[in-house]
């Protein structure tokens, strides 16, 4: 009886159910639970099975996200998958 509530609450706090299981946005699903997208990814669509790099010219330092952040005014960045806006540098003068 407790592997039964303990599997339900994991299933009911990572996964939604649409007749299947179904990750949010920001995450993917592995076997059968939803895994937060680690920095340096993202996902904006639902129930992926993986998460995408951040492009070049974007970072992203938070989990679970949607979309990645770009680098700011004046900087550039060329690494794919970037994690911090340390990954920016000064765009030459």
């Amino acid at each position: 009886m407790k592997y039964i509530l303990l599997s339900f609450f994991l299933f009911t706090k990572f996964c939604t159910v649409h007749g299947q299981n179904s990750c949010a946005p920001g995450q993917y699903i592995s076997g059968s639970i939803c895994v937060d997208c680690p920095a340096g990814t993202y996902q904006d669509l639902t129930g992926q099975s993986s998460c995408k790099d951040c492009p070049a010219g974007k970072y992203e330092s938070a989990t679970r996200q949607t979309s990645c952040t770009y680098c700011p005014s004046g900087t550039y960045s060329t690494t794919i998958g970037a994690s911090s806006e340390s990954t920016c540098t000064d765009c030459p003068a």
